[in-house]
């Protein structure tokens, strides 16, 4: 099968279920309506609007804020000369905690009204936050589909935790963002998608600022996913393509370069202070925020509230569908993908000693798509949507909705005074649930009513079941050339068996838009791949 499901991003839901011909009839010329380009506009500006939206109507509240944004005060003030671009200050004394990217974007930002606000020191985080919603929807569509990511990336951006980072003055989402563009590149260089070159250099120039974001845990733990990704399957020969001898001058050079040229200007002991006592002790004592071993087994799942009590339908789809003897390999090829980068940040923090509930916000991503796919295949088990999942929605949707009018008439609750935007965006959210809702319970309806005829590169007794439920014609493909005939005669949709994907492929490029089965059989239902999708294959390199 080698790329046929690989080559656009506009690759399809892969079932795992076992379907009837009915159900195959009407997939057969579903067109991709919810998931597409609207959808993806829509869900992106509704997370502008949740992150942006009054981003500095509250004062810098402690931990972290206060200190980020006098930090980048000074950078922008320019109270230690140009060298304060290099050696952070903080009330006027170095500083050896963070790198110094953060820093220099809150400057930037507050550069033109002469101050580094409270907008402008929480921009980078909220710009970051629509960053990954973007990333998200990328690498979804990659690994699973249009659907599977739209799902994904509405889970991310709708867990409350994430979201009140993105409002914040955090570094974490902005090394989320770059550690998600640099697993994009990664799984463009997996799919054979663009130019080899050009995808390496992406990742590790990612890399590289995600480093001078938060320091080398930007540049160790997304590349040892990779790496784990590419031992599991077997292919650790591999790591040398996506770690090439210049790669270093993008992933490593700018990170010491700064913290050589801040050697340099700084005082006595800031080395140790920045280095030794920020990475080694940090990780090995505990000197900063000690945790005990189990921290995240807790928190982790809590932060990741309240779309983490589907995780048991990721274990069973996991269990059940996807690592399975006659599963999808492309899916359960993604879910390894997937599990690597969680399960390698979930053990690196566990065995720091020193530990915030924050350093997981780079794995919420995968989190996020393993938990839509897994959602995606319990639904794909129904027939219709069990009355009691609608009832229980209906419920939940209608106190949302309930909550969120209340704080808007009467934000102060138990003598604490809540922002009325809290109650619009509960309302907006819970609208925005329902129309969805609605669009999906459309989207199922027979669709071989909106295309011509069908083609069927199957047994017979197929091409007739296709006929009897789809009611359109069904034209039985023997060979390579009534393939061709029937395509330029305007067909546009195709059923395969899996063992004659090889023929359809050597014919003309073709994506998967759904994968299911038919009793024993894997069955296709394949559409050609527009103009776009073919510019992207011709890009691509050979030989992956």
């Amino acid at each position: 099968m080698e790329r046929c499901s690989q080559t656009t991003d506009a690759l399809a839901e892969k079932s795992p279920a076992t379907h009837t011909p009915k159900h195959l009839a009407e997939k057969a010329g579903e067109l991709a309506v919810l998931e597409g380009a609207p959808a993806r506009v829509a869900l992106l500006a509704a997370a502008a609007v949740l992150l942006l939206l009054r981003l500095g109507a509250l004062g810098v509240s402690a931990p972290d804020e206060p200190v980020y944004t006098e930090m980048a005060e000074e950078v922008r003030s320019f109270e230690h000369g140009p060298t304060g671009l290099v050696l952070l200050h903080l009330n006027g004394k170095p500083n050896d905690q963070k790198p110094p990217l953060y820093y220099w974007a809150a400057a930037l930002f507050g550069a033109p009204g002469g101050r580094v606000t409270e907008t402008a020191a929480r921009l980078p985080s909220a710009l970051a936050g629509i960053g990954c919603v973007w990333l998200v929807l990328q690498i979804g569509t990659l690994l699973f589909s249009r659907r599977t990511a739209l799902l994904g990336a509405a889970l991310l951006v709708t867990t409350p935790f994430f979201a009140h980072l993105g409002r914040r003055a955090a570094l974490d989402v902005v090394l989320a963002m770059f550690e998600l563009c640099a697993f994009y590149a990664f799984v463009r260089l997996e799919r054979g998608v663009g130019r080899r070159t050009t995808n390496v250099a992406l990742l590790h120039g990612a890399l590289g600022l995600a480093v001078l974001d938060k320091g080398p845990v930007g540049f160790l733990l997304p590349l040892a996913a990779m790496v784990v990704d590419l031992a599991v399957e077997r292919r650790l020969a591999d790591v040398r393509a996506i770690v090439p001898l210049w790669s270093p001058l993008l992933s490593i050079l700018p990170g010491l370069a700064w913290i050589t040229l801040a050697t340099w200007l700084a005082p006595a002991g800031w080395f140790h202070g920045a280095v030794v006592d920020n990475l080694w002790g940090r990780f090995f004592h505990g000197l900063y925020h000690p945790r005990p071993w189990y921290f995240f087994f807790i928190q982790f799942p809590t932060r990741s509230m309240p779309w983490s009590l589907f995780w048991p339908v990721v274990a069973w789809a996991a269990w059940r569908r996807v690592f399975v003897a006659h599963g999808d390999p492309e899916r359960a090829r993604a879910w390894r993908f997937l599990l690597a980068w969680v399960g390698v940040m979930f053990i690196f923090f566990s065995i720091s000693a020193g530990k915030r509930e924050l350093y997981m916000v780079p794995a919420m991503p995968a989190g996020a798509l393993l938990t839509a796919d897994a959602l995606l295949v319990l639904l794909a088990q129904c027939s219709a949507v069990p009355r009691w999942w609608t009832a229980g929605a209906a419920v939940v949707a209608t106190a949302a909705a309930s909550a969120g009018v209340a704080l808007v008439i009467h934000p102060r609750v138990a003598d604490v005074d809540l922002p009325q935007l809290l109650g619009v965006v509960l309302v907006a959210i819970t609208a925005a649930s329902a129309i969805a809702w609605w669009r999906l319970g459309r989207v199922r309806a027979p669709a071989l009513r909106r295309v011509g005829s069908v083609g069927a590169l199957s047994r017979a007794p197929l091409a007739a079941a296709l006929r009897y439920y789809g009611g359109k014609p069904v034209e039985e493909i023997e060979s390579a050339d009534s393939m061709r005939s029937f395509l330029a005669r305007g067909g546009r949709v195709i059923v395969a068996e899996a063992g004659k994907l090889d023929n359809v492929r050597s014919v003309a490029p073709m994506r998967i838009t759904e994968r299911v089965w038919s009793g024993d059989r894997t069955l296709f239902v394949l559409t050609p791949l527009d103009d776009a999708a073919n510019e992207r294959r011709a890009d691509a390199p050979a030989g992956r």
